[in-house]
C-alpha cells in the first residue's frame, strides 16, 4: 500500500525549449498519483516563453522559478533538486516525459517499501521529434534492488549520465554533496557520493521518456555551444568524477571501496562506443579524435577491445549520411524485439499530443 500522504516532486531545469517543455507537462497531469509537483526552473532570463507555456495549464500543483541570470545547466540543476517540497524527488529534462500514467506511483512505491534506497533509476524508451519510439534502454532485465555500495555503483550509478528518471529520496543536504565547479555531469557525483551510504533499486518498467535530438547537451558540450566554463565530453570527466566520490569516501565515510580502478574504463568502453557514430553524424572526426584519446590515456589496453575499436573506427571512415542510415537500420531492427513496449508508448505519445495546450 501506497502512503498517499507522501509528496513526489518533479523537477526540471528548463532552458528556451517551450515547445518540448509542454508534452512533459502533459504527462504529468495524467499521473495517477496525485500528491506531486511539478517545479519547473527556467533558466532563460530573457526569453519569456518557457514561463507563458507553463502558465497555460493554470495548474496549483505546477510552480514556475525563474534565474535572474543564466546559472548553467550545473547549477540550475542544483536549484532545481533544492526547490523540491516532496519527500521524494523525479528529475526530469525539459525535453522528456513521464512515458506511462504510473510512473509517479511506481516510484514512490519503490521509496515507500525500501526506506534505505536513495536511488531509483528505471528502465527507458527514447522518442524523436516526431514523437515516435527511435530507440529502447532496457538497463534491467528484471526489477533489482542493490544492497551495498559496490553493487549500486556497479549496477546503477553510470546510467545516471542519462539525468531523466533520476529519483532521489529528499533526506539529504544536497548542496554539501554537490560538486563545486561546472561540470557536464554533476548528478553522477552527487549520487555516487549519496550512495556511500544509501542503497538503490532499478525498475525493470518502461516509465521514463527520453527524446532523441541534435541540440542535446552532450553534443553542445562537444560542440562548445551554451555551456558554461569547462564541461567536457564522459570520457573526460567520468574518471575524475570516481576518483573525487572515491576520496570522498575514504575521508568522510572511512569507507574502501573494492571495484576495480578500471570500472569506469570498462562501463565507458562498453556502454559508450556506440555513441561514436552519432557524434560523427553530429560533429565531425576531430571530436571522436580526442574522446579516443582521452579513452586512451585512461586506459592504453583500450586498443584490445575489439567492439569499440570497430566503432571507432568504422564511425572515422565512413561519412555522416551513410553512417546515419547504417544507424537508422540497425535501430528499426533492434526495435523489432520491443513491438509490444514501442506500441504502447506511441500511443501513449499520440494522446499527450492530442491534448497539447
Amino acid at each position: 500500500m501506497i502512503n498517499k500522504n507522501s509528496k513526489i516532486s518533479v523537477v526540471v531545469p528548463a532552458y528556451c525549449r517551450p515547445d518540448f517543455l509542454n508534452i512533459l507537462i502533459n504527462s504529468f497531469t495524467k499521473q495517477t498519483y496525485k500528491n506531486s509537483e511539478l517545479v519547473v526552473v527556467d533558466d532563460s532570463p530573457i526569453d519569456k516563453n518557457v514561463k507563458s507555456e507553463v502558465e497555460k495549464y493554470n495548474n496549483i500543483n505546477i510552480k514556475y522559478l525563474r534565474n535572474e541570470k543564466n546559472l548553467g545547466f550545473c547549477k540550475n540543476l542544483l536549484k532545481s533538486i533544492n526547490s523540491a517540497s516532496g519527500e521524494y524527488i523525479l528529475i526530469m529534462g525539459d525535453d522528456d516525459v513521464l512515458a506511462s500514467e504510473k510512473t509517479l506511483e511506481e516510484y514512490v512505491k519503490i521509496f515507500e517499501k525500501y526506506p534505505d534506497v536513495g536511488l531509483i533509476y528505471s528502465n527507458q524508451i527514447q522518442f524523436n521529434n516526431n514523437y515516435l519510439t527511435d530507440y529502447i534502454y532496457k538497463h534491467f532485465d528484471n526489477d533489482i534492488y542493490c544492497s551495498s555500495t559496490e553493487e549500486s555503483l556497479q549496477k546503477i550509478w553510470l546510467l545516471t549520465c542519462f539525468i531523466s528518471g533520476i529519483g532521489l529520496r529528499n533526506n539529504q543536504k544536497f548542496e554539501s554533496l554537490y560538486p563545486k565547479e561546472n561540470i557536464l555531469f554533476p548528478q553522477v557525483e552527487l549520487i555516487g557520493k549519496i550512495l556511500g551510504t544509501q542503497n538503490s533499486y532499478g525498475i525493470s518498467k518502461y516509465l521514463i521518456g527520453s527524446r532523441a535530438h541534435n541540440e542535446q547537451l552532450g553534443f553542445k558540450a562537444v560542440n562548445k555551444k551554451n555551456i558554461k566554463d569547462n564541461e567536457k565530453h564522459s570520457a573526460f570527466e567520468l574518471n575524475k568524477i570516481y576518483q573525487i566520490v572515491l576520496e570522498f569516501y575514504k575521508s568522510k565515510l572511512n569507507k574502501e571501496i573494492s571495484l576495480s580502478k578500471n570500472f569506469v574504463n570498462i562501463f565507458f568502453e562498453n556502454k559508450h562506443m556506440t555513441i561514436f557514430p552519432s557524434e560523427k553524424i553530429n560533429t565531425n572526426n576531430w571530436e571522436i579524435i580526442k574522446v579516443f584519446k582521452q579513452a586512451f590515456l585512461n586506459n592504453n589496453k583500450v586498443v584490445f577491445n575489439f567492439p569499440f575499436m570497430f566503432y571507432f573506427l568504422i564511425s572515422l571512415a565512413l561519412p555522416s549520411n551513410i553512417l546515419y542510415k547504417i544507424k537508422e537500420w540497425k535501430k528499426r531492427n533492434y526495435l523489432l524485439k520491443f513491438k509490444n513496449e514501442s506500441n504502447k508508448f506511441n500511443i501513449f505519445l499520440d494522446n499527450l499530443c492530442k491534448t497539447k495546450q
